[in-house]
């Protein structure tokens, strides 16, 4: 009775409250729970009633809604008595919550991981699946404890947890060191996208494109990033459309991929927003315009995208769509520097060099460069060569300077293949096999974020 009154809320709120209240009559006091759902002005009273079932989920229901009733921390920590109490007897809701309050120091609780962590294992032991996504969760971001997490976010998603499904499937695919890991990876993410969840389809497009844990399957890419984005995902959304600006699916179609930027944009994803501004920037199914696109671009750095900071530099810079700023640009391309731009460090060393808006310090501009140089950037090091080939700061080395700029046109820098090309029209063997192995390696990254699984961000288009 009390199943057919929980069917019946989704579509029948009356006829559902007269199941429930006819249970309530027979007896069935846990019927109090779903009138607490229809009647959230009542919810106390039908939460008070619930108490005679003496279930250990009502016990952490009701300490819940008191403690966020409550006013003060003391009344807080009083209440937490009830979720303590349903955590002891076995409840894993109570510990889950008992776990967020001692780890955030919530609720009365002080902030305590040590505790917050014995509830996780508690509810865990109990075979709560949130419990194990939760601890793999945090061990996910741990220094150590790394094979320990990976075994937690297998069990949640053995037991059907679609977040730890996604998580641990990206995990797999991008960290995986054996194919076998990354075939499982391609699983896991391939069961939460089969499941309905949204993220994992975006990051199953990413592997099926990149043929990580599985052959490169671009029709089976596009398929899944169309699903996401009729469901509403800003990343499939940007993703699709960066497909349709370069014509990956079937013929460009400019117009669509700027609408797709937009609506994603409009769900503050910070990728999308950069895309958009480059819709302007280029002209690209909609009216060219510096001034939007610099308005977007740095809306896209509010929200944390790190090329975006980059291009608001380069717009300041160069007068693009705004009164050029040298002293502008500087402050830009240091906030993309702080974020991890190489081509924001490289434009500061360039910048350094020829005394560009700046005064000219060669020391400095060499450390931007080295710290640039060091993520494979093309630009630095084709302005490395050059220093090298000029003797500046440095003692000319020719024979460095023709290895720098070799390894920068391997990384697609039109400046430095064209100098290859005046300067090196017969390679030697060595100069050959370097920008061979380079050419395999370089160019723009794709695939897996560095730092977290949500942020994975674009390349230039």
């Amino acid at each position: 009775m009390i199943l057919l009154g929980r069917s019946l809320r989704k579509t029948d709120w009356t006829a559902a409250r007269e199941v429930l209240e006819h249970a309530v009559s027979l007896g069935l006091d846990f019927a109090q729970l779903e009138l607490a759902e229809i009647d959230p002005q009542r919810r106390l009273h039908h939460l008070e009633q619930a108490l005679k079932s003496e279930n250990p989920y009502v016990y952490a229901l009701y300490g819940e809604h008191l403690v966020k009733q409550s006013q003060t921390e003391q009344e807080k920590a009083q209440y937490v008595q009830w979720v303590r109490r349903a955590a002891t007897e076995g409840d894993t809701y109570g510990c889950l919550l008992l776990s967020s309050w001692y780890g955030s120091g919530n609720a009365g609780c002080a902030k305590d991981s040590e505790v917050a962590n014995y509830w996780l294992r508690k509810g865990s032991e109990l075979g709560s699946a949130s419990c194990y996504s939760m601890l793999g969760h945090h061990g996910f971001y741990a220094e150590d404890g790394k094979l320990e997490f990976l075994n937690d976010l297998r069990r949640a998603s053995m037991l059907g947890d679609t977040w730890s499904q996604s998580l641990f499937g990206w995990h797999g695919v991008w960290r995986g060191q054996t194919v076998q890991a990354q075939e499982e990876g391609v699983f896991w993410l391939r069961t939460a996208a089969r499941l309905g969840y949204k993220s994992a389809m975006f990051r199953l497009s990413e592997a099926l494109r990149a043929g990580r844990g599985t052959d490169v399957d671009n029709a089976q890419a596009i398929n899944w990033l169309e699903q996401g984005s009729e469901l509403g995902h800003s990343d499939c959304q940007a993703a699709l459309g960066l497909a349709l600006l370069k014509g990956e699916i079937t013929d460009q179609n400019l117009e669509w991929a700027h609408d797709l930027f937009q609506i994603a944009s409009l769900q503050g994803n910070a990728w999308a927003t950069y895309l958009l501004g480059a819709t302007y920037e280029n002209g690209d199914g909609v009216a060219r315009d510096l001034k939007i696109a610099l308005k977007y671009f740095k809306e896209a750095s509010e929200l944390g995208d790190t090329w975006a900071t980059y291009k608001v530099g380069a717009a300041y810079y160069y007068g693009l769509g705004v009164e050029e700023s040298s002293p502008s640009a500087v402050t830009w391309f240091r906030r993309a520097s702080a974020m991890g731009s190489s081509e924001a460090k490289a434009q500061l060393g360039i910048m350094l060099v020829y005394g560009h808006g700046v005064e000219r310090n060669i020391e400095h501009a060499l450390k931007w460069l080295n710290d640039a140089a060091a993520k494979d950037n093309s630009t630095a090091l084709r302005e490395f060569a050059m220093l090298h080939e000029s003797g500046t700061g440095m003692i000319q080395d020719l024979q460095e300077c023709t290895r720098l700029m070799a390894k920068a046109a391997a990384l697609n820098d039109r400046m430095a293949h064209d100098w290859m090309t005046k300067n090196c029209p017969e390679k030697p063997a060595w100069l050959q096999e370097l920008m061979a192995g380079e050419s395999q390696d370089g160019g723009s990254p794709k695939g897996a974020p560095t730092e977290s699984p949500n942020d994975i961000g674009p390349g230039q288009i």
